[in-house]
């Protein structure tokens, strides 16, 4: 397994991966040397990280913005409509420095648009529990709209589908003119030159993925002989349900790790979730024939506050 390079703005490191210790003094160590290779988190300033990819038979470049757990809310949440603008800002000054125009430049949100109350186990708690107020919702995606990005692509994650306004958030989305193409396992049917696919997230819909609807969306996209996006919450469809080793050419766009806070490693846990178990946390790996891009998401969790992960966004450009 091996990871793609990249040329970021600015350049960062991957989650470095916690070596064995035996006692306390080597988990004490071990802690140490992973808060070390965090950066500060400030969810107005993300790292933008650049990725160009080839993409044989297309005739120009094509824009997509990788956006994932936004978490929005109120004044109080790590992620409010001020620091959403900045973002916004910071994303468009990116793209325009990419040479992308509104026409050719794809918004992929790979779910987890606002949060669930939750009760942390470590550390501190997020305001109001995390809960996210409805009302706040449409200011967000107003905020969205500024995006220079004609082709709006969205799933739902699993914060998005235990809240208790769900069908509410559902409407929000679609009245801005998000498509939803997780809610039936469909293709995004703009002119987008990559084909981009939306499956329901695992962690919420594992029982979808028996092994015959494994291969019936394998058969779907073997359908089409080139490059594909795929865009879930979780790349656990990738390792655990097994769609990874059935299909090539494939860009799994991913996130729900907020760049690794969910992964446990040897002494250091990292909370909130002992049942995530996908191999894929953070960073851009290869998986046979296919990609699956993982990006930190801009909404953390207090973890991942306290533990200092940067906020991230991906913006990949498709080019033959």
């Amino acid at each position: 397994m091996e990871k793609l390079n990249s040329y970021s703005l600015p350049r960062r490191d991957f989650l470095l991966k916690g070596a064995a210790a035996v006692g306390a003094a080597a988990t004490t160590i071990l802690g140490l040397r992973e808060l070390a290779a965090f950066s500060e988190y400030d969810p107005s300033n993300p790292n933008i990280d650049v990725v160009f990819q080839k993409v044989p038979g297309m005739s120009g470049r094509a824009y997509g913005i990788h956006l994932t757990d936004i978490h929005s809310g109120g004044d109080e949440a790590y992620v409010n409509a001020d620091v959403l603008e900045q973002v916004v800002y910071k994303i468009n000054q990116t793209l325009y420095s990419l040479g992308a125009r509104a026409d050719n430049t794809a918004l992929i949100m790979t779910g987890d648009w606002i949060s669930k109350e939750e009760q942390p186990k470590f550390h501190i708690k997020a305001p109001h529990g995390g809960e996210t107020n409805m009302r706040t919702v449409p200011i967000i995606l107003e905020i969205l709209q500024d995006l220079k990005a004609d082709h709006r692509i969205g799933v739902l994650g699993n914060h998005d589908h235990i809240h208790k306004q769900r069908i509410e958030l559902i409407k929000h989305l679609l009245r801005s003119g998000i498509q939803l193409l997780d809610i039936n396992s469909e293709f995004y049917k703009g002119d987008f030159p990559i084909p981009i696919l939306g499956l329901p997230d695992y962690t919420k819909f594992s029982g979808y993925y028996s092994p015959s609807q494994v291969q019936e969306i394998a058969n779907s996209l073997n359908l089409y002989d080139g490059y594909q996006i795929v865009a879930t919450h979780n790349a656990s469809v990738v390792d655990l349900a097994g769609l990874g080793s059935l299909v090539k050419n494939v860009r799994f766009l991913c996130g729900h790790t907020h760049g690794g806070h969910t992964k446990h490693g040897l002494f250091v846990p990292y909370a909130l979730s002992d049942e995530y178990e996908s191999e894929y946390v953070r960073g851009i790996y290869h998986v046979g024939g296919n990609l699956v891009q993982m990006a930190d998401g801009i909404g953390q969790h207090p973890q991942a506050a306290f533990r200092q992960i940067p906020a991230g966004i991906i913006i990949n450009v498709y080019e033959g």
